[in-house]
This record gives structure tokens, sequence and C-alpha cells, in this order.
């Protein structure tokens, strides 16, 4: 990424096994110890990955943000498309 000059930060992620199950009180808790994501994928990818022996790396593209003031989904957002290479 550092080679194609993409931008990006390095943060621990929460890994969780079910959508909506975070609190408020533990996505406070998440943020002060600087988690960047929450996500539902990684955990499984990094289990198979364990199980057998290989390597394993995630990245994630924030697409949705949830802060004290809500949720905003933006994953059509035309800043994110612009980022992206979609196909045509």
């Amino acid at each position: 990424m550092k080679k194609g000059e993409v931008s990006f930060r390095s943060r621990p992620s929460l890994t969780i096994n079910a959508p909506y199950r975070e609190s408020k009180r533990q996505l406070a808790q998440y943020a002060k110890e600087g988690m960047l994501t929450v996500e539902m994928e990684a955990a499984a990818l990094f289990t198979v990955a364990d199980v057998v022996g290989a390597r394993a790396a995630a990245v994630f593209m924030v697409s949705d943000l949830l802060t004290e003031d809500g949720w905003t989904v933006s994953w059509k957002a035309d800043a994110l498309k612009i980022s992206l290479v979609w196909p045509r």
C-alpha cells in the first residue's frame, strides 16, 4: 500500500460474530482503546488460517460511520465510489 501511495491507518479492529451486538458502552470503550473498525469477517478468516497453518491478513474499507451522533450509512457516497475501482 505504501508503494502504491494508498492512504491508510493501522489500528486494532474488533471482530464480532453477530451484527449490531455491541452496546454503546462497549463501543465507547473500544474507541478509547483505539479500535478503528468493527466487522464480522476477520475472526473466521484468521481461525481458518490458523487451523490450516496459513498466513492471513485483513484490510478494511470504512463504509459506514457510527458516532455518538448516530449511524451514517455511506457506502453509496460519491467520495467512496471515487476512491474505489468500480466495475464498468
